[in-house]
């Protein structure tokens, strides 16, 4: 009986030692991966991974084993903290950002303690290695973590993540850079009114998002931060206080680029839409009702496509290049809108009209240049100033001008330089009491603007100011009846086919092609006409006011005998071949038949007593002049550069010849004085007369070197007649002394 015991015993034995053995070794081995799984639950997750496919943590020694399912289906099984137990072998299992909301915060993120604008909370920094899996589908981030506030975002956090739809809870104050790059899936974003800081980069390439709105409390957001949102739609811009971009911010760079572009809406809490803020790709603007916007900062909407634009009556300035280069065909302005600034719509391909009324006072430097298709402009009555070039390379075919105090503006402005049609036309209001002066000055006549008619809108108008019209082609002009002063050079006399006064006149009248006072004394304006060599001015006329004759064509002119006066610039630059003026001429002014290219005779009888400075200066083919005897003064540069005048007779009463007066590059001068009495070269500083020479002419054998004394060697100074017989003459080509005061 023991024997057959004691065997079975040692039997039952073994069979239980070998159990616990096995047992042992198997529970070994569990707490021996309980261990290892245990120490990667508080690490700091490395965000800047560039995927997530194999759902390994490059910064981090603890990896997720047996899963190759992007991070959707891996499970830290034993995850004690959690509470909640997972089978990793089922391959069926799904993870999402939606699943962490059962699960304290502080379990979740990684986080540390900051200030933001002197609020302090925490900042999320990393996702702990055993929840990487359930990042894709929906996040809704944590406003609180153990009843701290959560107030920022960290870099990199959530960067190339799967996410489908990021909700960010309000108290938060700004997004780290770079903290959603690239969750290319991301469609839904929302932004807590809280947000004030969206960092660079924050979230680029997020190709998906379709609508987006920016909120009220945001101030800055950094460089490239939308940047290639391709499938973008719509933009709500509720900042108020929004800082405005530089060239190199590109925050919506190639947003909308394959949507069809974008829409942006103002809303009714925007005082200004900021600089550089948005892209080519914008394809319509709209203003929320009640809008508080004043300002479209710089290059806001540059290139937008855009086709129309209605402003709110909010808005008070248009900023630099503000809508520049965008495709609007129409633009009306009847708002408040004050000023139009530098390039706001500078080429703008496809814009046809501009109506300017409303408010608006300014309209800056090429505001509306190089706009090729713009045919009809209205400028409103408020209009005060309009820039250089404003609308230069335009093709403007009905220009309405209803300005009523346009001043200030400069000469050579070249406003409307090549900016009309061949037959355009040119109106102004009811209203316009003054043409300004300057209004189509141009710097050069290679594009003159040209208007087949120049009319008035009724009776208003009182002026029409210097250089008004001047650089202006006009077919044909009536010159209204409530007219009273008509500036110098107002028109050119080269550049209007017909010119007419209205019958009912008082101050002007037309009298054979020349614009004269109403009582027939003063002559205006010469107007040529083809095939017209000659002009007899009427008798009765006593001036010739500056300009009139100004680069005529005319060759032929007869003076009146009742003529007392030659204004400045007179003739200047005509072609006028011969000048005989009458014993009654008094006055001969400053420049009045500088280079006239033809000249070749000047004859002017006994009355006269001054020629002005530089009359007959640069006429380059005067070879024959006769002074009269009544002659006392011969300006500075009377006859400068008239390289054909090789002797002139200096009558006994001339008293003083002004510097330069005779001076020419040419070998011989021959200079006859009727009275050479002594003279003194002269110069002027300030009120006091510096001697410089005393000269006797009686000592000078040959007539030229007396030109030359006068008017070479010493060309810089005055020459005076003197009666002083205490004269110490100069020697013959020996230089002048020192000047002694």
């Amino acid at each position: 009986m023991k024997t057959k015991i004691f065997p079975r015993l040692f039997l039952f034995l073994s069979l239980i030692t070998a159990v616990v053995l096995i047992f042992s070794s198997c529970v070994f081995i569990i707490i021996k991966d309980g261990a290892s799984a245990d120490t990667s639950t508080d690490s700091v997750i490395d965000t800047n991974i560039p995927n997530d496919t194999d759902n390994t943590d490059t910064g981090n020694t603890s990896t997720d084993t047996g899963n190759t399912n992007t991070g959707s289906t891996s499970t830290d099984t034993d995850d004690t903290s959690t509470g909640t137990s997972t089978d990793t072998d089922d391959p069926n299992a799904v993870y999402t950002a939606s699943m962490l909301s059962d699960i304290p915060p502080h379990l979740v993120y990684n986080y540390k303690e900051v200030t933001i604008d002197g609020k302090r909370g925490y900042q999320l920094t990393g996702v702990k290695a055993e929840y990487l899996k359930y990042l894709n589908g929906e996040l809704t981030l944590p406003s609180l973590i153990y009843d701290v506030p959560v107030i920022e975002i960290g870099q990199d956090l959530f960067r190339q993540r799967p996410f489908t739809s990021v909700i960010i809870p309000e108290g938060v104050l700004s997004i780290g850079m770079r903290s959603f790059e690239e969750c290319d899936k991301l469609v839904n974003l929302e932004l807590p009114q809280s947000l004030k800081y969206i960092g660079a980069k924050a979230f680029n390439n997020c190709k998906s998002i379709k609508f987006l709105t920016i909120p009220v409390n945001v101030v800055d957001i950094d460089q490239y931060a939308f940047r290639n949102t391709f499938m973008l739609k719509e933009v709500i811009v509720r900042a108020n206080a929004l800082n405005g971009f530089s060239d190199f911010d590109s925050i919506f760079s190639s947003a909308g680029s394959q949507s069809g572009g974008y829409t942006v809406k103002i809303a009714n809490t925007v005082s200004y839409i900021p600089s550089k803020m948005f892209n080519a790709n914008v394809n319509e603007i709209i203003f929320e009702g009640n809008s508080i916007c004043r300002t479209i900062s710089k290059e806001a909407f540059r290139g937008a496509n855009i086709s129309a634009l209605n402003l709110p009556e909010s808005v008070t300035t248009i900023g630099y290049g503000a809508f520049r280069s965008t495709n609007i065909d129409v633009l009306r302005l009847y708002s408040n809108v004050e000023v139009i600034d530098q390039y706001a719509f500078y080429g703008c391909q496809n814009l046809k009209s501009v109506y300017i009324h409303g408010m608006a006072e300014s309209i800056g430097e090429r505001a509306f240049a190089s706009c090729p298709s713009l045919s009809t402009v209205t400028i409103g009555e408020n209009v005060k100033y309009i820039g250089d070039k404003a609308f230069e390379n335009a093709n403007i075919k009905y220009l309405n001008i209803y300005a009523t105090n346009l001043e200030n503006l400069n000469e050579n402005n070249n406003i409307f330089y090549s900016s009309t049609t061949s037959d355009a036309s040119l109106i102004f209001g009811k209203d316009v009491a003054r043409i300004p002066a300057y209004l189509f000055s141009q710097e050069s006549e290679s594009f003159l603007p040209r208007f087949e008619s120049v009319s008035f809108n009724g009776n208003s108008c009182l002026e029409i100011g210097l250089y008004s019209l001047f650089d202006v082609e006009i077919g044909e002009i009536e010159i209204p009846s409530a007219v009273r002063s008509i500036g110098v050079l107002a028109f050119s006399g080269q550049n209007v086919d017909e010119i007419t006064v209205n019958s009912s006149s008082t101050s002007y009248k037309m009298v054979n092609n020349a614009l004269f006072s109403y009582d027939g004394k003063v002559l205006l304006q010469y107007f040529d006409r083809p095939n017209i060599e000659g002009y007899q001015i009427p008798e009765g006329t006593e001036s010739i006011k500056s300009f009139a004759f100004a680069s005529s064509d005319i060759s032929n002119v007869t003076f009146p005998s009742t003529l007392k006066m030659i204004s400045p610039a007179s003739f200047a630059y005509s072609k006028i071949t011969s000048v005989h003026l009458p014993a009654s001429c008094e006055v001969l002014g400053d420049s009045a038949f500088m280079a006239c290219s033809e000249l070749n005779t000047v004859i002017i009888e006994n009355g006269l007593e001054a020629i002005g400075v530089a009359c007959f200066s640069e006429c380059r083919k005067l070879n024959s002049v006769t002074l009269p005897a009544t002659l006392t003064k011969i300006g500075a540069e009377a006859f400068y550069n008239c390289v054909a005048l090789d002797s002139l007779v200096i009558p006994a009463n001339v008293r003083s010849i002004g510097s330069h007066a005779f001076y020419a590059d040419r070998k011989e001068f021959y200079l006859e004085l009727e009275n050479p009495l002594g003279w003194c070269a002269v110069r002027y500083s300030g009120d006091e007369i510096l001697i410089i020479a005393n000269v006797s002419l009686s000592y000078w054998d040959k007539p030229y070197e007396i030109g030359y004394a006068l008017s070479g060697d010493y060309s810089s100074y005055s020459w005076l007649r003197t009666t002083d017989s205490n004269l110490q003459p100069i020697e013959p080509n020996t230089e002048a002394p020192e000047a002694n005061e």
